[in-house]
């Protein structure tokens, strides 16, 4: 967990020096992939699948825990991590439109909150164990 959160932080440095410093050709976007300069871009776009899979990872996670609160914060978490992917994706080919490059600053601040969040609830998962009330599929007087 607390690897993902040092994953998003890189994430965000990448994408700021990207929206700053690379510039995306608009009449051919890909060409981009192949210029040297464009590596901490390459890697931003690496990173952000890693991140998606390490949300869909917390999901699973919070499935097999059956603690509610987790499995919604992570649900959400992978959310704002597909909101982010897609506006990339338009960000890259719309010739680097900064309503994209907002988006996607919105949702790592996002992210990176409720994988914060994750990681207490993880935290306190690990001392108290499962507390009765948030257990999925069961009701508070059944839970085990």
């Amino acid at each position: 967990m607390i690897i993902a959160l040092a994953l998003l932080i890189f994430q965000y440095h990448a994408g700021v020096t990207t929206n700053l410093f690379v510039i995306i050709p608009a009449s051919n976007p890909l060409g981009i992939l192949i210029v040297p300069s464009a590596l901490e871009f390459l890697l931003h776009i690496i990173n952000g699948f890693v991140t998606l899979t390490i949300a869909m990872l917390f999901l699973v996670h919070a499935i097999r825990l059956r603690h509610r609160g987790l499995f919604y914060a992570s649900l959400l978490g992978l959310a704002f991590v597909g909101v982010a992917i897609i506006a990339g994706f338009i960000f890259f080919l719309a010739g680097q439109d900064n309503t994209y490059s907002i988006t996607m600053g919105m949702s790592f601040i996002s992210v990176f909150t409720i994988f914060f969040v994750e990681l207490y609830i993880l935290g306190r998962i690990e001392k108290t164990g499962t507390e009765k009330t948030t257990v999925i599929g069961n009701s508070p007087e059944t839970a085990e």
